[in-house]
């Protein structure tokens, strides 16, 4: 059976939960990744992952010919699309109608939570004339998500990433999981590796892994080591998108003289970063965006036998039970204390990782993903056959 996966944008996030389902359904089915790419190019963690079909990401009424594109690409028997946007669901339903075959979506984000936080902080007035009266050559503005969202009972199946996101639209909760025979600390040597990446071997390393968008938290980890480390002895090991822009001016100073920025890494090179870090801290505000999310860097933080220090936000608290720390969201003082203790008890941290990479063998693996996802592409399995 072949599977055609539409994905919104390849150039950004969507690609990053996509990833490890994908993998996973790889092991019995045909995998075709369409979808535009409104960036130069495809999430550089994940260009060379898989065989994408790539279509010029473009406004309205351009985009109406990448459409016809899209459509032609798709030669499936299931379709699978990633985000319930215009670029992917919506042209998805539309493939599913013409060419009568089911479509699954899977939901990883509130889509519109962005724009109620903005419903809050802006009069009603100044928020229609922004997202009424403008907007619509963006094919996945606000108007576009909000009709998306109302169609997502039309699918013939839907996956959701947390409890929050299962409130609201049903479906089945499926974490976006981890390889852990790829993510295995077994064999590593830290010494080498901070060698090779030029890590200071006499520090110890707090990795901060992903997009550092307001949301996640990374203003509150760098004012938690400032306060228990003003000497920089503890360094900050950024993998991803750049800090610069993403604090204040101030805070972006004072981040300088800790932060070790290896910039966007392909993802079969996170073990090795992974390993090399003393611990992973997960700082999530809490707001909707947060609550609807789970950041995949927990399960492969959990493989590579990290301690975690995450804030009770979304399913973390449950995700890191036993294995981990919880801190109240925001809470700085809070967050510099725990960070603290799990660096000054190398023990601790010890027995953390190791109980966190049990329960992920056991419950976020591969694995554990194909016991989820499986059962649901059979039911279409028949329906190829024929």
């Amino acid at each position: 059976m072949k599977i055609s996966v539409l994905v919104s944008d390849l150039s950004d996030n969507p690609i990053v939960r996509a990833y490890p389902i994908l993998k996973v359904l790889q092991r019995r089915y045909q995998i075709d990744v369409i979808g535009p790419c409104f960036g130069r190019q495809v999430f550089r963690a994940y260009e060379d992952e898989f065989n994408f079909i790539i279509v010029e990401g473009c406004n309205y009424p351009q985009f109406v010919k990448k459409l016809r594109d899209i459509y032609t690409s798709v030669n499936g028997d299931v379709l699978f699309a990633f985000k319930p946007r215009a670029t992917s669901y919506l042209i998805g339903l539309v493939c599913s109608l013409l060419k009568r075959i089911p479509i699954v979506v899977d939901i990883e984000d509130w889509e519109l939570a962005p724009y109620w936080i903005q419903k809050e902080e802006l009069s009603k007035w100044i928020f229609l004339r922004r997202y009424l009266l403008h907007g619509w050559k963006v094919p996945n503005d606000f108007k576009y998500l909000y009709v998306t969202e109302k169609l997502v009972s039309f699918s013939h199946a839907v996956f959701v990433c947390t409890n929050f996101l299962k409130g609201k639209y049903g479906g089945i909760k499926l974490y976006h999981g981890v390889d852990t025979e790829v993510f295995n600390p077994k064999g590593k040597n830290k010494s080498r590796l901070r060698e090779k990446w030029g890590v200071p071997l006499d520090k110890k390393i707090v990795l901060f892994a992903g997009t550092p968008r307001p949301h996640k938290g990374l203003d509150d980890l760098i004012r938690a080591l400032n306060s228990i480390d003003p000497h920089c002895k503890v360094k900050l090991l950024l993998v991803g998108g750049s800090i610069e822009g993403s604090i204040d001016g101030e805070l972006y100073e004072l981040s300088k003289k800790r932060t070790i920025y290896l910039g966007y890494q392909p993802h079969r090179l996170m073990p090795e970063i992974l390993y090399l870090s003393d611990l992973v801290v997960l700082p999530q505000k809490d707001n909707l965006i947060s609550r609807a999310q789970v950041p995949g860097k927990v399960f492969e933080a959990m493989a590579m036998a990290k301690p975690i220090v995450a804030t009770a936000v979304s399913d973390l608290p449950e995700i890191i039970e036993d294995c981990g720390v919880i801190v109240k969201p925001g809470d700085t003082e809070d967050l510099a204390h725990n960070i603290r203790y799990v660096l000054a008890n190398p023990n601790v941290g010890r027995n953390m990782g190791k109980k966190a990479r049990g329960k992920c063998v056991k419950l976020y693996s591969f694995e554990a993903m194909a016991r989820v996802l499986f059962p649901v592409f059979q039911q279409f399995e028949k329906r190829s056959e024929a």
